[in-house]
């Protein structure tokens, strides 16, 4: 369940993976991010205002900027 409390870390997640969908080699991102993006943009799609998305994504604190980062570096992967 995603609150208004996870909001800057989901808005912020979601622009992260946007640039790495323009850097990564399509089938790279098809394989590993692809859904993963399309399910996080629905849910901020169907639950957010852009505007609210916007604001979120300004307000992340640096330790869940830094969190989020290192999650997409891969490394919290097993």
């Amino acid at each position: 369940m995603a609150t208004r409390r996870h909001l800057p870390r989901l808005a912020y997640l979601h622009h992260e993976l946007d640039r790495l969908r323009t850097a990564a080699d399509p089938a790279v991102w098809d394989q590993d991010w692809r859904v993963h993006f399309g399910r996080l943009w629905a849910l901020l799609e169907h639950n957010t205002t852009t505007a609210e998305r916007a604001a979120a994504a300004r307000g992340i604190s640096d330790a869940d900027r830094h969190l989020i980062d290192r999650l997409l570096a891969g490394e919290y992967a097993p």
